[in-house]
């Protein structure tokens, strides 16, 4: 078992015994089958018992420790982070509380070469010859939760060149569905012109008013709900492009 393998089955169980950070992932939506899934954890304020069963040298090459007393994932949640083999090469913090700190912070990690949730997603990605590319963890998460399973996270970064052809492998439909905001929509617009001249159908979808983020809008609504209000919002799409999705379920 890898160094990080071991943090994340520690953080794991730090998680389960830990009420507070617990209700905090049911508050956003999620179930113990999705905490177990996905292996989501909790990082605690002291790193003893870790180093009990950790390699401190390890951890500090990856940037998740300083040293002996110190590290920016203090107190947070854990998103491991899976390679296509199901192995873990990184983790994810998000700070809970309103504090003057970042409110998210990662390992040491080759964010442009990693999708996060595709080992999970990649056969429904196939199957359905499309994915949903949004921007973060509990996007993704809350998606997967609700059912819509063709899905992936690019996590802190634009969806670079090799997430593009790493995409490509699996589906010929690319759909951007990321914040619904200005500063969402220019960076969809980046990466379609980025790649319009590949092959690969690639789209942003809007997200009806009132909501900021995918995560946001199943907060509010159902599966159904979101292939409603995508189909009618997005006049450019099929219909039989939905129909086709609504009846894989």
């Amino acid at each position: 078992m890898n160094v990080l393998q071991c943090l994340v089955q520690y953080c794991k169980k730090k998680l389960l015994d830990n009420e507070k950070y617990l209700q905090y992932f049911f508050d956003r939506g999620l179930t113990f089958e999705i905490i177990d899934k996905f292996n989501l954890g909790y990082f605690p304020s002291f790193l003893d018992e870790i180093f009990e069963i950790c390699d401190g040298k390890e951890l500090k090459k990856l940037g998740i420790v300083h040293n002996a007393v110190k590290s920016i994932f203090f107190n947070r949640v854990i998103f491991p982070i899976y390679n296509l083999n199901n192995e873990v090469v990184a983790i994810a913090g998000r700070r809970i509380d309103d504090l003057n700190t970042a409110k998210y912070v990662n390992s040491i990690y080759n964010k442009v070469q990693i999708l996060y949730g595709l080992n999970f997603t990649k056969e429904e990605i196939r199957e359905r010859d499309s994915v949903f590319v949004v921007e973060g963890y509990f996007d993704f998460l809350t998606a997967f939760a609700k059912g819509l399973k063709n899905i992936v996270a690019v996590c802190g970064t634009l969806l670079s060149l090799s997430h593009f052809i790493l995409l490509s492998r699996y589906a010929s439909n690319i759909y951007l569905l990321f914040d619904n905001d200005k500063a969402g929509e220019k960076m969809s617009m980046k990466i379609i012109k980025d790649f319009k001249r590949y092959q690969t159908n690639i789209k942003r979808l809007k997200l009806c008013d009132g909501v900021k983020d995918l995560d946001n809008f199943f907060q509010k609504y159902s599966l159904d709900d979101f292939y409603n209000f995508v189909y009618n919002i997005n006049e450019n799409l099929r219909v039989n492009f939905f129909q086709r999705l609504k009846g894989a379920f």
